[in-house]
């Protein structure tokens, strides 16, 4: 499950641990290092769903890397898994200009 790739991947080590850290280090609560715990794995998939969609509309010259790269390289997004949600983002896009 690509979703569970980017828990296990971004979300891990990007967010959650950051926050656990904080929390641990301010000698928070328990409960509050798991709720940060939460929360990061939601911001984590928000940043790598967003990253992916960068890669492959963004603007190259504000991403620094090359647009579709990913795809070149075969990594497996989101997109690469479910291709419907070009279509989705297309017509976002489209639409919002």
């Amino acid at each position: 499950n690509i979703l569970q790739m980017y828990l296990d991947k971004t979300s891990s080590y990007s967010t959650c641990l950051p926050l656990m850290a904080g929390a641990i280090l301010a000698q928070e609560s328990k409960e509050l290092a798991v709720q940060l715990n939460e929360l990061g794995k939601t911001l984590g998939l928000i940043f790598q769903i967003k990253d992916d969609e960068l890669g492959l509309f963004g603007d190259e010259t504000k991403t620094g890397k090359p647009v579709g790269a990913d795809i070149r390289e075969g990594k497996k997004t989101l997109y690469y898994y479910s291709p419907s949600i070009f279509l989705f983002c297309e017509f976002s896009i489209y639409h919002s200009k």
